[in-house]
């Protein structure tokens, strides 16, 4: 016995003690070497070379048991294949156990083995019901599980025991998600019916129209008065899908449901149930689906929408807001635009009037799904002519239209003619306005008048910027003030001075730098693609900045070399624009896109950066 135990005492108290008498493969019983596979995925193969084996198999008899001659017919160790006969009328019993092989202890019981099958008998003959179950983390995965299993019924032959295999393939060993649907069926016809049952409810529209229906039932009412009712239905959530029944079968029984609505005024709102219903009228006791549907504006919401589209360039103030519903094909548009009544200030025309007539452009240019508006966004320098036929009234309802296009003479241009229409006549119009193509990753710079952009802790702050953003949002002027120290004389000639409003690096020229040495650290440790790399002897923004440009171009530290080429290494026009982004921000460093046409190999870069910074 395994672990010495040679008798029935010792072999419960291995048990008992939950002692381990693992073992490796005895070279008598077969090669190990020739069967061993530890991912299993062999056929005839095991995962390990351990397990418990009985020494002398002749003493495992029924007397080691201490059985009586009566058990002993009944009782036996199976070494080979065995046949098990059946008495007539009697069933089969068998316990199989494990005896903690592969560190478990595993105990069967089986009762009467299934019959042998002969040539004209399948298993499906036995097995009258099978269980199909689909599942899936959404609700789309869900129905496209379906429609796969469909279109594989549709092109799979005919064979013993599909149905069986069916079942086996999707409920066996399987995880099943919120998302399910199940049912029994007893052959594939059943099964198809079932599936197409299942796609026809797997739309949630029906349940939308019972909570318009009840939610406008309602609100009439309370409210007979009301013409149109403007809903919302919202948090719609089935718990449970419901599959209609067949009713061109026979005998098909009712399927009943019951809808509960409790509307609140003061809320503007109704909270609707669903629950299924027995054919004696019971009710379920917890509802299968539920819905909130709330009264509100339409007018309100549309006019939301529209400007929801143009947040990814720029958010609208309420006066702004004047289109109320937009038209957009392409690069032309139509809106219904409607003037907000106050003028918010001494205008002559207002300029959120005049915005809300003519904003189509941007809005056709930084909306459109033929722009690309995912890498770029588009901006006005201006127009040719804007002229207004009449003045424009607070409150009055106007049409506004559009049609761009590109500009044959300027790339990355777009032109176009906006006209303001007020009952059928023409009111306004803007010629000739154009739009420019800006990579978005210039934004923050051409728009970072009024925001917090992180300023290089290195530059004075005298030296920090050329503007200053005030709480109202308007930009004024800052004086600049001298720098006190003497000129360094390095170069020979004279960089030019920046305009005071420049967002772009300040003033780099030696005359207006302070007279610092850089700070220099004697051994820095660079990390890059997991390797440690020695730098050498550099000043410490130097060694930043090599890091970044590794890490975004991919390219190793090592490979920085004072004679290697931005351009070789791939570093175009928009990745300058990108390195310059990233430099300021996670470095501090200011760093025009120009920088690496002005310093085009890595120690130009690198000696402009020690002098500079």
């Amino acid at each position: 016995m395994p672990g010495g135990a040679n008798d029935t005492e010792l072999f419960w108290q291995l048990l008992v003690q939950g002692r381990d008498v693992h073992t490796t493969v005895p070279p008598d019983r077969f090669d190990l070497d020739a069967h061993f596979d530890p991912t299993g995925k062999l056929e005839n193969s095991t995962d390990t070379p351990y397990g418990n084996f009985i020494d002398h198999p002749g003493q495992f008899d029924p007397g080691f048991f201490n059985m009586s001659p009566r058990e002993n017919r009944n009782a036996g160790l199976v070494f080979e294949t065995t046949p098990w006969l059946k008495q007539e009328g009697k069933k089969r019993y068998a316990i199989v156990n494990s005896f903690g092989a592969h560190g478990g202890n595993t105990t069967l019981l089986l009762e009467d083995a299934p019959e042998k099958l002969t040539a004209k008998t399948t298993l499906s003959d036995h097995i009258k019901t099978h269980i199909i179950a689909i599942s899936a983390k959404s609700k789309a995965s869900l129905r496209g599980n379906i429609e796969d299993l469909l279109a594989y019924l549709d092109q799979a032959t005919p064979e013993n025991n599909l149905l069986g295999n069916i079942s086996y393939t999707l409920v066996a060993r399987r995880i099943h998600h919120s998302r399910r649907i199940a049912a029994s069926v007893s052959n594939i016809d059943q099964l198809r019916e079932f599936l197409k049952s299942s796609l026809e409810t797997s739309d949630d529209s029906i349940w939308a129209d019972m909570a318009l229906t009840i939610g406008k039932h309602l609100y009439k009412r309370l409210n007979p008065g009301a013409e149109e009712v403007d809903m919302n239905i919202s948090n719609v959530e089935v718990l449970e899908s419901q599959i209609p029944h067949n009713y061109n079968s026979v005998n098909v029984k009712p399927q009943l449901i019951q809808v509960e609505g409790d509307i609140d005024l003061a809320e503007a709102s109704t909270e609707i149930s669903w629950y299924t219903l027995t054919a004696d009228g019971n009710r379920s006791d917890h509802a299968f689906a539920s819905a909130t549907v709330y009264y509100e504006d339409a007018k309100v919401w549309q006019a939301q929408m529209v400007y929801q589209l143009f947040q990814n360039v720029v958010d609208y103030a309420d006066r702004y807001q004047g289109m109320q519903s937009v038209v957009l094909h392409g690069l032309e548009a139509f809106a219904e635009v409607e003037l907000v009544a106050d003028h918010h200030g001494s205008w002559h025309t207002p300029p959120h009037w005049i915005d809300s007539v003519f904003q189509m452009a941007g809005f056709v240019m930084n909306s459109s799904d033929i722009t690309n508006t995912r890498e770029f966004f588009y901006i006005t320098p201006g127009w040719q002519e804007l002229r207004l036929a009449k003045p424009l009234e607070a409150g009055q309802s106007y049409q506004s239209y559009v049609h761009m296009f590109p500009s044959e003479e300027e790339p990355n241009t777009f032109l176009g003619d906006i006209y303001a229409l007020q009952a059928g006549n023409i009111v306004g119009v803007c010629e000739g306005i154009k739009f420019r193509k800006i990579p978005r990753v210039l934004m923050s710079h051409l728009f970072s008048g009024g925001s917090k952009q992180p300023q290089p802790s290195h530059v004075p702050p005298e030296k920090r910027g050329g503007v200053q953003a005030h709480a109202e949002g308007r930009i004024m002027p800052v004086k600049r003030v001298q720098s006190s120290h003497k000129p360094a004389a390095i170069h020979t000639h004279e960089s030019p001075q920046p305009s005071p409003v420049s967002h772009h690096i300040p003033d780099l020229s030696p005359a207006s730098l302070p007279d610092q040495t850089p700070k220099t650290t004697p051994t820095l440790e660079v990390t890059t693609k997991g390797q440690d790399i020695e730098a050498k002897q550099q000043p410490e923004v130097v060694i930043k900045c090599l890091g970044l440009l590794a890490r975004e171009t991919g390219i190793d530290v090592k490979d920085f070399t004072d004679d290697a080429s931005f351009n070789e290494m791939g570093i175009d026009s928009l990745m300058s624009l990108v390195l310059s982004e990233k430099l300021l921000r996670e470095v501090g460093v200011e760093v025009k896109s120009s920088t690496f046409l002005e310093c085009p190999t890595v120690g130009e870069f690198t000696e402009w950066l020690t002098q500079y910074h």
